[in-house]
C-alpha cells in the first residue's frame, strides 16, 4: 500500500495496516496521508482509519498472543510497560487470534439479541394484558406443547393400523400360497353364482359287506344256508355298521357302509375363476400418515393449550398474590402488636 493514499474528507472507510513509522512530519487533518514513511514495525492484525471505530473493529488481537510483537512495540513505543503475552493454549476461548473484533461483537450483539427475544418472547400479548403473565404463559405452553409432541410420536408410532390387500385374478399356485399364510381371514369369491357339483365332486360308496357276498349272488342262495361251504362275513369289512345290527337298521341307511366325498380341487378352481382374492393385515401407520395424524393431533393440542394456560396462570397469579398479602398483613400485624 505504498503507493495507495487516502482522503479522509472523501470517505471514512478508509482503512488499512496500521504500524510503526520513522515520522517526522506532522498529520494535516483533512490533508492526504501517505503512508510512504519509513516503516519500522508492522503491528500484525491492527488495523488504522479515519473513524477510530471502524479501524478497532476490523483489527485482530494476534499481536497479543506473541510476546515478540509486543516486545517490538513496547521497545518503540515505550508506552507500555513489560507485558506477558496471552496463551492461546490456556485460552478457553472459542474465538483465533485472527478473528476481528468487530466479528466478535456482532456474535456478541447477535447472542445478546436472541436471548432477549427468548426471554421475552410473548404469544399472549392480546390475551393477558400483563406482559409477565404473557411471557410465563408462553413458556408454559411451549414446555407442554414439546411434552405434547413427544407423546404423540410415542403413541403414534405404537398405532397399528389395517391394510386391505387386494390380489387380482390369482392363480391357483398364488391362491395356495395365500391360502397358506391367510386361511383364516382370506377370501376368493367365484366369478360365477353357480357351477354343476359333478363337475368337481366324486362319492365312493361303500356298502354293507352282505351286498356283495355269495348270498345274494346266486338265484338259489336260499339252497345255500345248508350248505357247508359257505363261509361268514367278516365283520372287520364293516366300518359304520355292526353285526347285531337288525335289518331295518341297515334298510333305513340303505345298506350304505361308508360314502366318500372326493373333490376335485384343481377343476372346482377352473370352474369358479375367482376375480380377485382380499385379506386384510396389520402393520405400523406409514411414515406420512405418521406425520399427518401427529400434526392434527398438534393442531387441537394447541388450540386447547391456548385456551388454558392463561386462564391457569391468571388463578396461580391471583392464589399467588392473595397469600403474598395475607403474609405481609400478618407480618404488619405481629410488628403492631410488638409495638404496643
Amino acid at each position: 500500500m505504498s503507493n495507495e493514499t487516502c482522503r479522509c474528507d472523501q470517505t471514512s472507510n478508509c482503512i488499512y495496516p496500521a504500524g510503526i513509522y520513522n515520522q517526522s512530519k506532522a498529520i494535516i487533518p483533512n490533508e492526504a496521508f501517505s503512508n510512504d514513511a519509513s516503516l519500522l514495525f508492522a503491528v500484525p492484525g491492527v488495523q488504522v482509519g479515519c473513524v477510530p471505530q471502524n479501524a478497532l473493529l476490523q483489527s485482530t488481537l494476534e499481536c497479543f498472543y506473541n510476546q515478540s510483537c509486543l516486545d517490538i512495540v513496547i521497545t518503540l513505543t515505550g508506552a507500555l510497560r513489560t507485558v506477558s503475552a496471552l496463551n492461546i493454549s490456556n485460552s478457553i476461548s472459542r474465538f483465533h487470534p485472527t478473528t476481528t473484533i468487530g466479528y466478535r461483537d456482532r456474535v456478541w450483539n447477535m447472542v445478546r439479541i436472541a436471548y432477549e427475544k427468548v426471554t421475552t418472547f410473548n404469544l399472549f400479548k392480546t390475551a393477558l394484558t400483563d406482559v409477565e403473565q404473557g411471557i410465563y404463559s408462553t413458556r408454559v405452553y411451549i414446555l407442554f406443547l414439546m411434552v405434547g409432541v413427544y407423546v404423540l410420536t410415542i403413541y403414534s408410532t405404537k398405532v397399528i393400523g389395517s391394510k386391505q390387500v387386494i390380489v387380482q385374478n390369482p392363480s391357483i399356485n398364488q391362491f395356495e400360497e395365500l391360502n397358506k399364510m391367510y386361511s383364516s381371514i382370506l377370501s376368493c369369491p367365484c366369478s360365477r353364482l353357480s357351477m354343476p357339483r359333478s363337475t368337481f365332486m366324486h362319492y365312493e360308496v361303500q356298502f354293507h359287506p352282505f351286498c356283495t357276498s355269495r348270498f345274494i349272488r346266486d338265484e338259489l342262495w336260499l339252497q345255500y344256508w345248508t350248505m357247508e361251504f359257505l363261509n361268514a362275513l367278516n365283520p372287520d369289512d364293516m366300518i359304520t355298521f355292526k353285526p347285531k345290527d337288525t335289518v331295518n337298521d341297515l334298510i333305513m341307511a340303505a345298506f350304505i357302509d361308508q360314502q366318500i366325498q372326493m373333490a376335485d380341487y384343481e377343476s372346482y378352481y377352473t370352474q369358479c375363476q375367482p376375480e380377485m382374492c382380499i385379506y386384510t393385515i396389520d402393520q405400523k401407520l406409514h411414515s406420512v400418515t405418521l406425520v399427518n395424524s401427529v400434526i392434527g393431533l398438534l393442531g387441537g393440542l394447541s388450540v386447547v393449550l391456548r385456551l388454558l394456560i392463561p386462564l391457569l396462570i391468571k388463578i396461580i397469579y391471583g392464589i399467588y398474590r392473595l397469600c403474598l398479602h395475607r403474609t405481609r398483613g400478618k407480618k404488619l400485624y405481629a410488628s403492631d402488636i410488638e409495638v404496643f
